[in-house]
């Protein structure tokens, strides 16, 4: 494909998404829908505007760069000092809303009879939650300090990682026949990593002081920033994991001038993210949900996404009592950027076909949309905390 062929199917994937992006934020949904709808469309499946041709590498080269930064802007939201303050409610609210989705989604994808790897992939997908869609909520109505929204956070935060580790075992399963001896090898080798990155990174780039203002490296501490993140990633795929969990730990132990490392990152982030969605948008056909078995599946996996995840968050959250249970509950339902991701993953290594591609897909999009406008009025509602309340009768 011509160089300037592969330019225009960037200038209209790009200008699609974000028009669509920015038109849906309008209407008080997340962009991240219209950018997926965006790619729909301008894909060789509705309008052909972008073609199956030379041009798709690159785009998704693109969209692999974007969902490094995606997963690195991620890690950048949180610390490890969070992740060890998470308590109890919010461990167990992280664990359920992973045990419960896997499982109950291994048993539906299995009684219909499907493969595998189709199987381990959907209910890979449904173990994820979007710590993005449930956190602008709270913290547009000024709720991110109350008590419901630290244990959705935590939660989350705990859940991707469980979910991004499930996808790598998943993965490898998928790939070939895995014995138990290479599962528990696998899941060694990612505690290890895991192990390493945490304790020894926060030194490593603590040390990055001494280096930050040299003029042989110009832009810093993006720059080192930068580095880690394609280093972890790279790392990740040496060793078999996928390279999104090395772009999070990127973030997670980059707390070296964190505040301008994000302001930074920011338009790079607003560029190369939205290839990412709108990529993935491209791969759907809608002319699979004409099937009515497809689209009884799709409403069957979607049923089980929100009532796993509802029940997850509420039982493990009881102990802030049961409105607030409820709140956990339903903070957590939202699939958004990672359930994407495992789709994704799966759709290119040829593990899944385009019909559950798409079926997660609209699993993604119902979770996604859905959460926000029964989130915010069980917010608003919410009494304020019995602490409070006392302070201000005394």
């Amino acid at each position: 494909m011509e160089p300037a062929s592969i330019l225009a199917d960037l200038f209209i994937l790009f200008a699609a998404a974000k028009i669509l992006g920015e038109l849906f934020e309008h209407f008080g949904q997340p962009a991240v829908v219209g950018e997926l709808l965006a790619g729909v469309l301008v894909g060789p499946h509705v309008f052909g505007w972008i073609s199956e041709g030379g041009g798709s590498e690159v785009l998704e080269l693109l969209a692999e760069l974007g969902v490094v930064i995606l997963l690195f802007t991620v890690g950048l939201e949180t610390s490890i000092r969070e992740l060890r303050q998470v308590g109890r409610s919010a461990l167990v609210v992280g664990s359920l809303g992973v045990i419960l989705p896997f499982a109950l989604g291994v048993g539906l994808m299995a009684s219909l009879g499907y493969d595998q790897g189709d199987v381990l992939f959907v209910a890979a997908a449904l173990t994820a939650t979007s710590v993005g869609v449930t956190a602008r909520v709270f913290k547009d109505l000024s709720a991110i300090k109350i008590p419901p929204a630290q244990v959705v956070l935590g939660a989350a935060v705990v859940d991707d990682i469980l979910a991004l580790l499930v996808l790598a075992v998943v993965t490898g399963i998928a790939a070939g026949s895995f014995s138990t001896i290479q599962i528990v090898s696998l899941l060694g080798v990612i505690a290890a990593f895991l192990g390493v990155v945490l304790l020894a990174g926060p030194r490593v780039v603590r040390r990055l002081r001494e280096f930050a203002h040299l003029p042989i490296i110009p832009g810093s501490p993006l720059a080192f920033a930068m580095l880690l993140t394609l280093g972890l990633a790279a790392l990740s795929e040496t060793i078999g994991l996928a390279a999104i969990i090395g772009a999070f730990l990127a973030g997670l132990i980059f707390e070296f001038r964190k505040q301008e490392v994000v302001t930074q990152v920011e338009p790079i982030y607003e560029f190369l993210v939205p290839f990412f969605f709108a990529v993935t948008g491209t791969h759907l056909d809608p002319g699979v949900f004409t099937q009515v078995d497809i689209l009884g599946l799709s409403m069957a996996v979607t049923a089980i996404a929100v009532v796993t995840k509802l029940a997850g968050g509420y039982f493990g959250a009881l102990s802030l009592g049961r409105r607030d249970a409820l709140l956990v509950g339903t903070g957590m339902i939202p699939r958004g950027e990672v359930g994407l991701i495992v789709a994704s993953i799966g759709l290119g290594r040829g593990i899944i076909g385009t019909d559950l591609f798409g079926v997660v897909l609209v699993m993604t999009v119902i979770t996604t949309v859905v959460t926000p406008p029964f989130l915010a009025p069980m917010i608003r509602r919410r009494p304020p905390d019995e602490k409070k309340a006392k302070r201000r009768r005394d």
